[in-house]
């Protein structure tokens, strides 16, 4: 693997090991030596191009909260037009329109936080604990031994 902390080259020091035959020395004083294949890893421009069909943190954070965050938005639009020194047409225009653009950016970002899978069909099937894995396996044998498999 050529990647580590985002950056490259963080398999010289593996390769430099390898090349000094490390592996070998140390076993030939005695030593267990397990080696390790190198591990094969995405690049960190791929894996930043990725879209998840689930929210991100800010989206779940926006949704839970989206009506103080409307009641603050709508709040300080009219406060600013109250503390104005001379508050004119142009001015409630501004205000209007900046609270109707961040109401429409909240509304586009904002989403439900995500619903734990079910085993229903063109859902991924959710991950079981050992208990759970057992009993499915148990039910598997009962179906296979009863179909004649």
């Amino acid at each position: 693997m050529d990647l580590g902390a985002s950056r490259r080259g963080v398999d010289m020091g593996p390769s430099a090991l390898r090349v000094a035959d490390l592996a070998r020395r140390l076993e030939a004083l005695g030593h267990d030596v397990e080696a390790d294949d190198d591990v094969s890893a995405a690049l960190p421009e791929v894996l930043l191009h990725q879209s998840s069909p689930l929210p991100g943190p800010v989206g779940a954070f926006l949704y839970t909260y989206r009506t103080p965050i409307r009641a603050v938005v709508i709040g300080g639009g009219v406060l600013v037009y109250l503390l104005a020194a001379h508050p004119t047409g142009a001015l409630s225009i501004k205000v209007l329109v900046v609270v109707v653009l961040l109401l429409l950016l909240h509304e586009l970002l904002a989403r439900p936080p995500a619903a734990a899978p079910d085993d229903t069909p063109g859902h991924p099937p959710r991950p079981r604990d050992g208990s759970e894995q057992a009993a499915a396996e148990a039910a598997d044998l009962t179906t296979s031994s009863r179909s004649g498999r």
